[in-house]
Order: structure tokens, then sequence, then C-alpha cells
């Protein structure tokens, strides 16, 4: 995403103290966040408390798997992930 000239708040949101949780919250409610971008993975409390926040704050969440699908393309798979990161960016 940096080389769209984007820059993430955090890598890892499971590793945020208390204070920087709230801290992203805020960014999210006041609209300073466009979108989130994450794993199919992770399955952590935060990131779950996030994408429900960013949800109802209607922030676009592009979830994305890091392994390929069964039976799906790999050219198939990139570009189902690309239009949902270029959805997320026309909001």
């Amino acid at each position: 995403m940096t080389q769209l000239g984007y820059a993430a708040e955090t890598d890892d949101v499971s590793k945020l103290t208390d204070k920087q949780m709230s801290d992203l919250e805020s960014k999210l409610a006041d609209k300073k966040i466009q979108f989130i971008f994450t794993t199919s993975q992770d399955t952590t409390e935060k990131k779950q408390k996030l994408v429900t926040m960013a949800k109802k704050d209607d922030i676009p969440v592009v979830t994305f798997s890091q392994f390929t699908p069964d039976s799906t393309k790999i050219w198939t798979w990139q570009l189902t992930q690309l239009k949902k990161i270029q959805k997320a960016l026309d909001k």
C-alpha cells in the first residue's frame, strides 16, 4: 500500500496498547482512516472490534487471504483482491 501512497496506522492490531487502540478508534470515527486492510486469518479480539467499528462508521474493510483458495488460479485470485482495494479507494 505504500506504493500507492498510503501509510499503515499499525502492522499488528493485536499488539496495540489500550491507549493506541482508543486513538485508532477515534481516527475511524473521525474518518481519518480511509479503509481497513486485513487478513481472513486474523481472528484476534482487537481486529474483530476494529472491523466492527469500521463497518459501523462506513469505512471500507478489505479482507484478503494469505493463501490462494482451493481450485482458484493465482491470476483470478489476485484480480479479485485488486478489485477489493480499488473499491475501497474509490469511496
